[in-house]
C-alpha cells in the first residue's frame, strides 16, 4: 500500500525547547500542537499555546514508548511488542 501524503502535512522540527519549541508554539500560524514528553515540558507548552492564543494541544506526558498501530497490524505482534518496550527487565519488575 503506497500512501501520498500532501506537502507538509507532517512536519519535523529539531532543536532545543528554547528557543525552537517556544517559538514553535507561540506561532500565530501553528494552531495545534501535539506532544509526548515529560511533564515539565508539557506544561511549559501548555503555558506557551495559553499566552499566544488558543491552541489545540494534546499532550502523551509521562508515558514510554509511544506507537501507531495500523487497521492492519497484527494485534498479537503489537500488543507482544508494546509489552517489550515496556523495559520491565531494567526497571526491576517482572512479567508474568
Amino acid at each position: 500500500m503506497s500512501t501520498n501524503l500532501p506537502p507538509g502535512l507532517v512536519n519535523i522540527i529539531h532543536g532545543y525547547g528554547t528557543p525552537t519549541g517556544d517559538s514553535l508554539v507561540r506561532h500565530r500560524l501553528v494552531r495545534r500542537i501535539g506532544f509526548t514528553g515529560s511533564v515539565e515540558t508539557g506544561l511549559a507548552i501548555q503555558r506557551a499555546a495559553a499566552e499566544s492564543g488558543v491552541k489545540c494541544v494534546t499532550l502523551e506526558l509521562g508515558g514510554k514508548n509511544p506507537f501507531v498501530v495500523f487497521p492492519d497490524a497484527d494485534l498479537d505482534r503489537v500488543v507482544e511488542m508494546a509489552i517489550a518496550g515496556m523495559n520491565f527487565p531494567w526497571a526491576g519488575h517482572g512479567i508474568i
